[in-house]
């Protein structure tokens, strides 16, 4: 039997914030929808998720989980644009993530979140911060590099 799913209120808040920060840590993610429960009610919602294939996950340094949107959720998202994310780059992901949850923190922004678009967008930049401030849109660019040599040493 085929189940049906329809999602609203907290899981709903948990596939756009994944849709915005792209990869988040569950206790992050945790923060972010500001669910006002238990940890553990909200695992098993995102447990329901990643059994329903809108979420997938994945264990970073062997005990962190991270998760992020998979094909269908970026489509619920409506990020149908925007690309699943690659483990051979996750690393990549993680310190975007982290160093533009940092600039939210320090409060000069009232808002903002990843531009995980494919093609370019108005800012000119994929993968990309933006934050607004005093209803100014501000665009910082991904400047982390990460080269991966296939090469044996």
């Amino acid at each position: 039997m085929r189940e049906t799913f329809l999602y609203s209120g907290t899981y709903e808040d948990i596939i756009q914030t994944l849709g915005r920060w792209r990869i988040l840590e569950l206790r992050s993610l945790l923060d972010k929808v500001e669910y006002k429960f238990s940890y553990q009610a909200f695992a098993k919602m995102v447990s329901k998720l990643e059994r329903l294939n809108y979420v997938g996950s994945i264990y970073y340094q062997g005990y962190r989980k991270y998760l992020y949107l998979t094909e269908k959720g970026l489509k619920e998202a409506g990020l149908e644009k925007s690309w699943p994310i690659n483990k051979e780059v996750l690393l990549h992901d993680l310190i975007c993530v982290n160093v533009f949850s940092y600039l939210l923190g320090l409060g000069r922004f009232g808002s903002g979140g990843l531009n995980l678009e494919e093609e370019e967008t108005l800012s000119g930049l994929s993968n990309s911060f933006i934050g607004t401030r005093d209803q100014k849109q501000y665009v910082f660019a991904d400047a982390i590099t990460l080269f991966f040599s296939r090469k044996a040493h």
